[in-house]
């Protein structure tokens, strides 16, 4: 369901109308092989119905006429068929328990205070706080623009709340639907939040979650007002963060890409190029002046804490040698070496996991390729050996 929203926003017309038609066309019958013969017409239909309504809530761009048709037929011949709110519509099932006493805040709780009342909670209510922080999260994710005006006036107050509600609320805008000019907006505001706040490690995987997804739908290099500013902030702030102390990573086959992918700054890594790629630069055009720089800290060749976003740009170097061999050269190449096993276990690992090649960047990397055939080398590499 979620590939199918996906889909709709980004084909073009001639893409969106080969969708609509294999809907409309309905599961295939082996799907269905295990209903009863006169259930099936009723099973077949709600899973059109479903994925027509997935399709509806995305908006813009709207349904085609035959979709409309379709649903219009099916409300018609099944008036007592409601979706699921939010994201529960994208999944078959929906199961939801809890374990003590019921929580005090209920979604429908939280819609109906005034807005001073939400912030006040948001701020102080420590009682069955995971509960209240739970509810804040689902209606973020229902009511974007409300829930978005709130944060706002706690991030220009003397007292902005503390970082869990920040955390749960950049979660729910995430989850929201249609929210994209919201979240443009939420990119803005998270360079004006104070300083203190941002420190929080939470708030900061929160900010380049946001970033990776803004990143995404990019188109011809026009970034929201405040995305490379909260870029440099949100560096910064991962960059602090230390590396997990408690792995012995000489001892055993650490995926440094899984990490990479799960750290902020590995987030934030992916946001930059996928901000790079939007750009279409040429062969050997070179980083723009804007962001040679970003580039350059981002990798942070000497500093430990930066292996996360260098292991996201070992798996970019093929591109980025195309544009700008020579800041390649010297900003990320020697990360490839032998200075330190675990950074080149990293390197390597990263660049198996999207590797390219060709003349040139073969002849920059071979004097680092060709040592890592050594059994213990090789054994460390695990699945990208």
């Amino acid at each position: 369901m979620d590939l199918i929203a996906k889909l709709w926003r980004e084909l073009d017309d001639a893409g969106r109308e080969h969708l609509s038609n294999a809907i409309l066309v309905g599961p295939p019958d082996a799907m269905l092989a295990h209903i009863e013969d006169d259930e099936r017409p009723i099973s077949r239909d709600r899973r059109i119905y479903d994925r027509i309504i997935v399709i509806e809530r995305v908006q813009e761009p709207p349904l085609t006429p035959a979709l409309q048709q379709r649903m219009d037929e099916l409300r018609a011949t099944y008036p007592k068929w409601r979706a699921a709110d939010g994201e529960r519509a994208h999944f078959g099932s929906w199961t939801e328990f809890g374990w003590g006493a019921d929580t005090r805040y209920s979604v429908d709780d939280l819609s109906a205070m005034a807005d001073e009342a939400l912030i006040e909670a948001l701020r102080s209510d420590m009682d069955q706080r995971e509960d209240l922080l739970d509810a804040w999260r689902r209606l973020v994710s229902e009511q974007p623009k409300r829930c978005f005006e709130l944060l706002e006036q706690l991030a220009r107050s003397p007292d902005p709340g503390p970082a869990d509600a920040w955390e749960h609320g950049l979660w729910g805008l995430r989850d929201a639907e249609n929210a994209g000019p919201i979240t443009d907006r939420m990119v803005k505001l998270l360079t004006e939040v104070p300083a203190a706040l941002f420190e929080k490690g939470d708030v900061v995987r929160r900010a380049a979650d946001l970033l990776e997804a803004k990143s995404r739908s990019l188109r011809d290099g026009t970034e929201p007002e405040g995305f490379w500013e909260l870029f440099d902030r949100a560096v910064s702030a991962a960059g602090r963060e230390a590396l997990d102390e408690e792995h012995d990573y000489e001892q055993y086959q650490h995926d440094w890409v899984g990490e990479a992918t799960n750290r902020s700054l590995g987030r934030i890594a992916t946001a930059f190029f996928n901000a790079l790629f939007a750009r279409r630069l040429r062969v050997g055009e070179r980083l723009p002046d804007d962001l040679i720089h970003r580039a350059t800290f981002l990798m942070s060749l000497h500093q430990e804490s930066h292996r996360s976003a260098r292991t996201i740009g070992a798996s970019r170097i093929s591109y980025l040698y195309a544009i700008d061999p020579e800041w390649t050269a010297k900003n990320l190449i020697p990360a490839f070496g032998w200075t330190s096993e675990e950074e080149l276990i990293a390197m390597w690992q990263g660049y198996a996991w999207q590797a390219r090649i060709d003349p040139q960047l073969w002849a920059a990397l071979k004097v680092h390729f060709l040592p890592l055939f050594r059994q213990d080398r090789l054994e460390r590499l695990g699945r990208w050996s």
